[in-house]
């Protein structure tokens, strides 16, 4: 079973999901999806109300797209209590950069994917 199937069901025919990568062994590349995630995302909401989807919803999984242990929606206050409270703190960015970085980017450094739902009415 995928983890996406938890999120769209598959007799609701009317749903779209697209996923932004940020997961990257590449410290150069990683840190060019990060800067650009915010840029990335409204792309794909933007293809996603084109092709008629209604609502678009925004969910950070991390630590794997693959296996996450904490998928979270990136409205502000799930973010807000996502980030603070759930996601571990340490990794390969210190404290000051980490949340500079979940400033400019809409989410957390240590997450691997950003998966945008819509709904087709």
């Amino acid at each position: 079973m995928n983890i996406l199937d938890h999120f769209v069901s598959p007799d609701r025919e009317g749903a779209a999901v697209e996923v932004v990568l940020l997961a990257s062994d590449n410290p150069c590349l990683w840190a060019a999806r990060m800067a650009t995630l915010r840029i990335r995302c409204a792309w794909v909401r933007r293809r996603l109300r084109a092709s008629g989807a209604a609502g678009t919803r925004s969910f950070a999984f991390y630590p794997t797209l693959e296996s996450p242990s904490i998928v979270y929606e990136l409205a502000i206050p799930a973010r807000r209590y996502a980030e603070s409270s759930l996601l571990p703190g340490g990794g390969r960015v210190p404290p000051t950069v980490r949340r500079i970085l979940a400033t400019v980017a809409g989410c957390d450094p240590g997450v691997s994917a950003v998966v945008v739902l819509g709904c087709r009415r």
